[in-house]
């Protein structure tokens, strides 16, 4: 059963530090077009919106980010996430894959980790 995440501690602007896809690692300057932000359970990045919910508590917590709006309208991507000081890790499963049991975006995997730091 799913449960409503509690984002309070998350709230506000995240900016991306760091993106590995499928093993290569983002340009940093295509990292400001991932800056999130988060409202208490809801999320956006650009003009992607919906909402974050708590599957398994962790640590890591595994979360369902479902798409409402956007490129990923309709679409629940399975993820885990860490929240380390003003560092907010979090690793998507983009693909028909297992949710990431690891903090890891392998060569051929279909997989999204961004670090973000608090902004």
């Amino acid at each position: 059963m799913n449960l409503p995440l509690p984002l309070s501690h998350l709230n506000g602007r995240w900016e991306p530090q760091r993106a590995i896809l499928s093993g290569s690692e983002i340009p940093r300057e295509a990292l400001p077009g991932l800056a999130l932000e988060l409202t208490d359970g809801a999320y956006r990045v650009g003009h992607d919106f919906g909402r974050v919910v708590l599957v398994e508590v962790g640590p890591p917590l595994a979360i369902d980010i479902i798409g409402e709006f956007g490129p990923n309208a309709g679409r629940t991507l399975h993820a885990i996430s860490q929240l380390e000081g003003d560092t907010y890790r979090v690793c998507y499963e983009l693909g028909d894959g297992p949710r990431p049991t690891e903090f890891a975006s392998p060569r051929g995997a279909m997989r999204l980790l961004i670090e973000f730091q608090r902004g």
